[in-house]
């Protein structure tokens, strides 16, 4: 699949690429950790190509966009609900995100779903449905032993040590048996170094404190859910283990839809790009085909 270079756009503050026809029906990307809106490049192509302008986001705090004060899911959302207005004030969205891309996505549905046209997910399911397996799983909890140690004083510098070493660690255990390019990894390695320690910000501000924590994920369960929803997850995923995409199911209402893919980890978009393409490009379709028959009827 041909990987296009989005253009560099800046909306409502935040920098952005973007792909297609301004004028066209609004996909908006959320990447996650540690990535950036690159990340994309595959998937936007093949949807501007099929119709969509593409946007995707720096995230708040990842260079160059700006830091807030709190990376807690609803401090960003708020930000990113004020880029999505921006791009498109009257028409619902498609919204696609992956990682902590996919957690926000969940929070801006469910705050207001209205503005949604349909939900993608890859890697990070429904965020009470993590909740729910990391109780429940001790592999689930090795898995994610990475986010109580962001907690610890320095995470950031160690992190960034011996020209992030440990990021490439992270991309290895996360995605087995899958190497970035060189180009991809470099620019995610410059992008960390610029941020100063704000992507780690992320993972202290939604744990910490744990009332206010606790408040928003009880309130992410108990939203009603009725947004055509897809999510991704790769098999093999080191990061988020594929019991976390099953018991989504529970959160997404009679139009969720699940898929695990084989001999795939948590970089699944960049892993088999044809194949998350196409089967994102098939759920749309089946929107649009449903849509057409509530017309008919």
């Amino acid at each position: 699949m041909n990987a296009e270079p989005g253009e560099p756009i800046t909306v409502a503050g935040l920098p952005a690429l973007s792909w297609g026809d301004p004028d066209a029906p609004l996909t908006l990307c959320l990447h996650g950790f540690p990535d950036l809106p690159h990340t994309f490049e595959a998937l936007a192509s093949q949807l501007s190509h099929a119709g969509h302008r593409v946007v995707a986001p720096y995230l708040p705090g990842y260079a160059p966009a700006p830091r807030l004060a709190r990376a807690d899911l609803d401090s960003v959302a708020s930000v990113l609900a004020g880029l999505a207005h921006a791009l498109s004030p009257a028409r619902p969205y498609l919204l696609l995100g992956y990682d902590w891309g996919a957690a926000l996505a969940y929070t801006l549905t469910a705050r207001n779903p209205a503005r949604i046209r349909a939900l993608v997910s890859l890697a990070v399911p429904h965020p009470a449905a993590f909740a729910r397996v990391w109780l429940r799983s001790a592999e689930q909890r090795r898995a994610s032993a990475y986010m109580l140690a962001f907690q610890l004083p320095g995470a950031d510098a160690r992190l960034r040590a011996h020209d992030q070493r440990a990021t490439g660690r992270v991309w290895r255990r996360w995605s087995p048996g899958f190497s970035p390019s060189d180009v991809h990894l470099s620019r995610v390695k410059r992008c960390l170094d610029a941020s100063a320690g704000a992507p780690v910000d992320y993972y202290r501000h939604n744990l910490r404190p744990v009332r206010p924590a606790l408040a928003r994920l009880r309130r992410l369960a108990h939203t009603p859910w009725s947004t055509p929803t897809l999510h991704l997850h790769g098999e093999d995923d080191g990061c988020m283990r594929p019991r976390c995409a099953h018991e989504s199911l529970r959160y997404l209402g009679a139009r969720g839809q699940i898929d695990v893919i084989e001999g795939v980890g948590h970089f699944l978009h960049l892993e088999r790009p044809e194949a998350i393409a196409a089967r994102i490009m098939a759920f749309l379709e089946s929107l649009e085909r449903e849509s057409l028959h509530a017309h008919q009827g």
